[in-house]
């Protein structure tokens, strides 16, 4: 295996992890080089981890490869999906080797053509997502997409509930976090209405989660492997909890005083655990 203590040849600014500030990292620097992924570099230092982007690679003896996708358009002029996705595959998390796909952060994608509206001066035109966030807050969210799918394919909400109901990931701070938990507590206690009666069973309380309901009933996922969108959208949830998890242990370790040993080892296994979830599949079991 390379050799992955190095030291700096040059002055650098690096990139703390977990915060994103920016520090400068001096020539002669001692590192650890963790992980080369996704065109920067993951390395340690005495004062906790960092990230270096690809072009200051030479200062640690490393170079990087053109990684990016050369492809071309389709007949109508819209960008190839299949280039979009190789190309996100090519992200990392920096603290976690594995892509931002294979983790389950992006869970689907859609291409829309949309006309550029007449700028306004001095003012920013919303993008499409601050607009429906606007409309909806949670709209982009897992939460949204999980509630979606359940109300579309209930046979198989309750093991959706079995699996992630008692775990703390839903984040029901807003209307589609907080009806999909109270949705899933009905399967999980077995007196689930049916999509149809919602209203009449009091299960939407305020306006907007009436709204919210009518909105996905009326319009369906657009997917013909169900079960696949649902363990895509349950990854996105397990991720993104275990990597709040991760980045907090980090955030410990690099705050940790030089003497405390017993616990740097405890935060340690925690996050060698918490990367082996992160590796593991998830999602429905074959039997649901």
């Amino acid at each position: 295996m390379k050799d992955r203590d190095r030291i700096l040849s040059r002055d650098i600014t690096a990139t703390q992890i977990p915060s994103g500030d920016k520090h400068p990292l001096p020539a002669g620097t001692k590192i650890f080089l963790h992980q080369t992924l996704g065109g920067s570099f993951t390395v340690q230092t005495d004062h906790g981890l960092y990230r270096i982007d690809g072009s200051d690679g030479d200062a640690l003896g490393e170079t990087v490869t053109d990684d990016r996708i050369h492809t071309e358009t389709l007949e109508d002029g819209s960008p190839n999906p299949e280039a979009i996705w190789t190309q996100l595959k090519k992200v990392y998390d920096p603290e976690i080797p594995v892509n931002i796909v294979d983790l389950g952060l992006v869970y689907s994608m859609d291409i829309e053509k949309i006309a550029a509206p007449a700028p306004t001066p001095g003012a920013t035109a919303p993008t499409r997502n601050e607009e429906l966030e606007t409309r909806n807050p949670g709209a982009e969210s897992a939460e949204h997409h999980l509630l979606l799918l359940c109300l579309h394919n209930e046979p198989l909400a309750p093991a959706i509930a079995h699996l992630i109901l008692d775990t703390g990931w839903i984040d029901d701070t807003h209307v589609a976090g907080a009806l999909l938990k109270k949705t899933l507590n009905h399967f999980a206690s077995d007196d689930w209405p049916g999509r149809d009666h919602l209203d009449e069973h009091g299960i939407l309380e305020t306006d907007a989660e009436k709204t919210l309901a009518a909105t996905l009933l009326f319009d369906p996922p657009k997917t013909d492997d169900p079960r696949r969108a649902i363990d895509q959208t349950l990854t996105a949830l397990r991720n993104r909890a275990l990597t709040t998890a991760l980045r907090q242990i980090e955030l410990a370790l690099a705050n940790l005083p030089p003497d405390s040993v017993a616990e740097q080892t405890t935060l340690i296994k925690q996050r060698i655990e918490l990367q082996r979830q992160l590796r593991q599949p998830f999602g429905l079991p074959a039997a649901a």
